[in-house]
């Protein structure tokens, strides 16, 4: 059963209450943090029950890497430490290059609508232009910190 606002407020508040002093690393929490915020959302118990997976194998102009969730057809989220939280706005490029690279025309596969890198502190989401992929603007559609999220759970919906 789909959330209500108040339910998705109130878990994003359980969420920001939890994870506002964190100041690890990436690789130490992300896929903690990614299945409390999809599960806020969704009521879903993790991640994976609402159908995204942690670590998916992507293609980028630089190489390759895995994307930190790929959620077919809805996000590819790119976690990155706290620490590079004024930084953030360097790491674009990966998030986007995981976008571009996501779609796969011979196999009818759409790339997800929305970007989202994430430094656990700050939030930047995209919309990019939908299937087949086109250059994205490189202004994020909404940036907020985590602070913010509850009041901008349409920005995540």
């Amino acid at each position: 059963m789909p959330r209500t606002l108040p339910e998705i407020r109130a878990a994003l508040v359980e969420l920001v209450d939890r994870w506002k002093d964190y100041d690890g690393t990436e690789k130490a929490a992300s896929q903690t943090f990614l299945n409390q915020l999809v599960s806020a959302f969704t009521g879903a118990p993790d991640a994976m029950a609402a159908g995204a997976r942690f670590e998916e194998f992507g293609d980028r102009n630089e190489g390759s890497g895995f994307m930190d969730l790929y959620w077919p057809d809805v996000a590819i989220i790119e976690m990155k430490a706290p620490s590079r939280t004024k930084n953030l706005h360097k790491d674009r490029a990966q998030v986007i290059d995981y976008w571009r690279n996501s779609a796969d025309p011979a196999k009818k596969i759409e790339a997800p609508r929305y970007l989202v890198l994430c430094s656990f502190q700050r939030f930047e989401i995209w919309q990019p232009y939908g299937y087949p992929p086109r250059e994205p603007d490189y202004a994020p559609l909404a940036a907020f910190s985590l602070e913010e999220l509850p009041d901008q759970v349409e920005s995540l919906l």
